[in-house]
């Protein structure tokens, strides 16, 4: 047996029940937050605007993306190419945004509206691996095998 009395039991379902109701409530809440903040919402990307995305699983890939358009949430990006140092430790560089080399065509994506301590964050889901986010401007690291 899992508990030593009956009483026991429906003390600890009490409990869940409990945390069940109140993760729900939260979730409503959050909901409902999100809601009243994205409702009028207007995208800050601007043309130009730099995106970043890091991801990877036994190492680090970066490949940047200019914003080529802007439209109510919807954006066109361009991956484009990326200046890297010398390797500066072991199987790692540090890389920059190169807006020279353009990589593929131009495709859209719809921005993510999510909610972060009471600010709204704007994210751009590129796949089901990866999303990506604004540049800020500092070199990136990102790792390599042989």
């Amino acid at each position: 047996d899992l508990f030593p009395s009956h009483d026991r039991m429906e003390a600890y379902v009490e409990r869940e029940k409990a945390k069940a109701k109140s993760i729900t409530e939260r979730k409503e809440a959050e909901a409902k937050e999100k809601k009243e903040l994205t409702k009028d919402y207007k995208v800050k990307i601007n043309v130009g605007d730099i995106y970043v995305s890091s991801w990877g699983y036994d190492q680090t890939n970066i490949d940047y993306y200019e914003v080529v358009s802007v439209k109510n949430k919807t954006v066109v990006l361009q991956e484009i190419g990326k200046f890297t140092e010398d390797e500066d430790s072991f199987m790692s560089n540090l890389c920059k945004p190169n807006r020279a080399v353009k990589k593929g065509e131009p495709f859209k994506k719809i921005v993510q509206l999510h909610v972060y301590r009471g600010e709204v964050v704007e994210r751009i889901n590129l796949n089901s691996y990866s999303s990506c986010s604004p540049w800020d401007g500092r070199m990136n690291r990102e790792s390599f095998y042989a």
